[in-house]
């Protein structure tokens, strides 16, 4: 069951309901891909927009809102004293390292993949989709090209390794540890997203 949100007119929070309801309408008119819509002022609803199918009832795809919701996981395991942002990613996978491991790699940390700035050249996704089932080990065998800090480039599978960091340093899974911490008090109810192979 999620939070149930007090409503208000746009009015009683200097808005305008004809300039919400012309907003939305722009949206429509703009072919936005704009499929559910929620404003808040200090903390009422004071407008919902649902395109079809879309229903408030239903759960919605939202693809990469699950790095936020890593990424605030790994403050909330920094904070409790898990890990730390200069952990080195390598010390957390002894197990999955191969032979020599290469300068860039050793010198990584939660940090650079927090923000993403791993010191790889390209998005990796592709490589590591195709590359079996084990993601933290393609992950670390992907040398960076660069010295981590260096190049951003978007990687998705940089907020996985954090995830897989998560679960070795907490022995949960991320859903897991961010149920009761994160999705509970919000009155998150429902959540399900990719996860690794194995």
């Amino acid at each position: 069951m999620g939070l149930e949100l007090e409503t208000a007119q746009p009015e009683s929070h200097g808005l305008s309901s004809g300039d919400v309801l012309r907003f939305l309408e722009r949206i429509e008119e703009l072919e936005l891909q704009v499929n559910r819509l929620m404003l808040l002022q200090n903390g009422k609803v004071t407008a919902r927009f649902n395109r079809q199918p879309y229903r408030e009832e239903a759960p919605t795809l939202l693809f990469s809102l699950s790095k936020s919701f890593t990424s605030i996981a790994a403050g909330i395991a920094r904070d409790e004293g898990y890990i730390r942002l200069t952990d080195p990613v390598v010390s957390y996978f002894p197990d999955k390292l191969a032979g020599d491991v290469p300068p860039y790699l050793s010198q990584m940390t939660i940090h650079h993949l927090l923000s993403m700035n791993t010191g790889h050249h390209d998005n990796i996704y592709g490589r590591v989709m195709e590359s079996g089932p084990d993601w933290a080990q393609t992950f670390l065998s992907l040398a960076p090209e660069h010295p981590p800090g260096s190049h951003y480039v978007y990687n998705t599978h940089a907020t996985y390794m954090v995830a897989a960091i998560l679960e070795r340093a907490t022995g949960m899974g991320l859903v897991e540890y961010v149920k009761p911490r994160l999705f509970e008090p919000l009155g998150i109810g429902l959540v399900d997203w990719e996860t690794c192979p194995m």
